[in-house]
């Protein structure tokens, strides 16, 4: 099941987000996969794929996604984004005013989805 921030997840549930498999270790509401480091609520069980029961094709290598739920983490990514780099932003409203510097390159260019 894709990570979904409205949901209450319960220690042991497992979702998909950003082409891997996390398992929350406790109950967690808000807390986006794979934005609070090795001791957060997430614990990383690698690319989605039938080996681990994820499930599905693996979204391009991780590296390249910044992960963004919250304004500032965009405003932050748009100022820090390199050619090559994809930035995905979590379900929800983003207010204010955006914009880069920074210009991708028809074999890197700088992509942003939801």
């Amino acid at each position: 099941m894709p990570w979904n921030i409205g949901i209450a997840y319960n220690s042991g549930a497992e979702v998909s987000h950003l082409g891997k498999l996390w398992k929350a270790k406790w109950w967690t509401t808000g807390e986006e996969p794979g934005t609070t480091g090795p001791w957060g609520v997430w614990q990383d069980k690698g690319p989605c794929g039938s080996e681990n029961g994820g499930g599905g094709t693996p979204n391009p290598d991780p590296s390249d996604l910044i992960a963004c739920s919250t304004t500032s983490c965009l405003q932050s990514a748009l100022k820090n984004v390199v050619p090559g780099k994809r930035i995905v932003l979590a379900p929800g409203t983003y207010t204010g005013s955006f914009s880069t510097d920074v210009e991708g390159t028809a074999l890197q260019p700088i992509v942003i989805e939801s």
